[in-house]
């Protein structure tokens, strides 16, 4: 369990589910609890500095997203694509095993990246900057990581981690590709990945 009290402007984000929230004094009081594993992460962003929050409610499980950016195209697509693939996977793989998702944007000029972590995925302002005009389709990579990577983790130590851990979970997002979108969309994607396996090769 972890318990955290920040300043009422601020909004905090932990691993694991958010079992209470309440306001005491000019502070919030947090209660997380997480069953699924020994690791944790703490987030803490001022309140005003997103533009956008609300929340889709999928499977008993609320989804919550926190936007910094005003591309309201770009996040729009990033919301559509997170709650279908999140739909797609809960069905085919298993039921989720929290009572929250977060996908919060973090204004850091050096997060160009994407990351899922339990119960969250933490998307940097250049990384949303970068994909506003061609996101492809990384939303349904990293919520497949909410069972595979961040659901099930692999020793950090053991060799070709990072090989079983992507390859396995870009093979949820071909299935999730080919469901929505069709056996073309498939083709084109095995294709690129093969592409890339020759340049290795």
């Amino acid at each position: 369990k972890l318990d955290i009290i920040s300043p009422n402007n601020y909004a905090v984000f932990a691993i694991g589910d958010l079992i209470n929230k309440k306001s005491v004094n000019n502070n919030i009081e947090y209660n997380f609890e997480n069953k699924q594993n020994n690791r944790y992460s703490l987030f803490m962003i001022k309140s005003d500095t997103f533009t956008t929050t609300l929340t889709r409610k999928l499977d008993s499980v609320n989804i919550n997203f926190y936007f910094i950016s005003n591309y309201t195209i770009t996040t729009n697509k990033i919301i559509n694509e997170v709650c279908k693939s999140f739909s797609f996977y809960n069905k085919y793989i298993g039921n989720y095993k929290y009572k929250q998702f977060n996908i919060v944007e973090i204004p850091d000029e050096r997060i160009f990246y994407a990351q899922s972590l339990s119960t969250i995925i933490l998307i940097g302002s250049p990384f949303l900057n970068a994909y506003k005009l061609d996101y492809g389709n990384w939303p349904a990579h990293e919520v497949a990581h909410q069972w595979w990577g961040s659901g099930i983790y692999i020793n950090s130590k053991a060799k070709g981690r990072l090989f079983l851990e992507e390859s396995v979970n870009e093979y949820f997002k071909a299935l999730y590709v080919e469901n929505t979108m069709g056996n073309d969309s498939l083709k084109g994607q095995l294709k690129s990945y093969l592409n890339l396996y020759m340049e290795i090769d």
